[in-house]
């Protein structure tokens, strides 16, 4: 299925499932976007609520929309078949309870060519529940990053927001990707660990152009948090030698923040889990200097004082507003 007859610049896809909430302002903002010749592939992952006749009323008033509907599978089978669709020289993503500002693709578009690039991306404001707004980071900065370093600003996302939605790919990329829908959790990093590591180069202007809507904090199942983990751990086996340090020291840093969740967890098999995690951080004690401070003492809690870390980090979740981050 192709839905354009002349290929546009830049092909958006959608996701939706059940976020009639949000959606109408989401559509809103991407028809919207001073950069006109787009063509939106909406994909409808079997949503139960109202998101389907919002679509519909949506793809009548504006030709450029397009709606794909499949039984629910996931927010990657949704992405992968609205990329089988497409027909843009760029591919971007948006998340259907999410908005952008109007002029994000004109930006990523126009930087992209202009430096010839093959991911042009930008920066993020946070919104959340209470009214906050918090950028990341909104300086201004443009960096041209080559192959290895943008993979490493990927890994180390402390500057780099590793969602998909705040990026446009140039659609060639596509040619040699397979993402794997079986994950459910940490797929944006893993999809573009897989697209960066096939880009020769990305730019980044660091405007806040994607307002990602932060919902109330869901907590993560132990098989979540085991499937995160073993995500991260299949980076180091697929980098190159310039780039492995990064990518072991995300997975290292994953670890510690893992046995921090699992301490606290009363689900059933986090205690098995635990002491899995505790097992493979005792293999890797030579390689702790790689962590922060931070996490350089909550590793050695979990390697010497197992029976306190659990006490240790229930007080630290009530007096930290970001429970686990490091």
């Amino acid at each position: 299925m192709k839905f354009s007859v002349t290929q546009p610049l830049v092909s958006v896809i959608i996701p939706v499932y059940n976020t009639e909430k949000y959606l109408t302002q989401c559509l809103d903002s991407v028809c919207a976007q001073t950069l006109r010749d787009i063509e939106i592939v909406c994909v409808n992952d079997g949503s139960t609520d109202g998101s389907a006749e919002i679509l519909a009323e949506f793809a009548q008033k504006d030709d450029r929309i397009h709606v794909i509907t499949q039984h629910n599978s996931g927010p990657m089978n949704a992405r992968n078949n609205g990329i089988a669709a497409c027909t843009g020289q760029w591919v971007g993503f948006i998340d259907s309870d999410d908005v952008i500002t109007e002029k994000m693709y004109e930006h990523l578009y126009s930087n992209g060519e202009k430096y010839r690039a093959d991911i042009s991306h930008c920066g993020m404001m946070f919104c959340y529940p209470d009214g906050r707004e918090v950028p990341h980071y909104g300086t201004g900065i443009i960096k041209h990053q080559d192959h290895e370093s943008a993979l490493i600003d990927l890994l180390d996302s402390t500057q780099i927001e590793p969602s998909m939605c705040n990026k446009l790919y140039r659609k060639n990329l596509f040619q040699r990707y397979y993402a794997d829908p079986m994950y459910k959790k940490n797929e944006d990093l893993y999809c573009n660990f897989l697209l960066f590591d096939n880009a020769s180069s990305a730019i980044y202007e660091d405007f806040c152009g994607y307002r990602y809507r932060q919902h109330h904090e869901t907590r993560e199942s132990v098989e979540a948090l085991i499937e995160i983990l073993n995500i991260r751990r299949s980076f180091i086996d697929m980098c190159s030698d310039p780039v492995r340090k990064s990518a072991y020291h995300l997975w290292l840093s994953t670890l510690v923040n893992t046995l921090n969740k699992l301490s606290v967890s009363t689900d059933k098999g986090a205690s098995d889990c635990y002491q899995i995690c505790r097992e493979q951080l005792k293999s890797e004690k030579q390689k702790l200097h790689m962590l922060s401070t931070k996490q350089q003492i909550a590793a050695k809690i979990h390697l010497n004082f197992r029976a306190s870390a659990k006490i240790i980090y229930e007080i630290y979740g009530k007096y930290s507003q970001y429970r686990f981050e490091h």
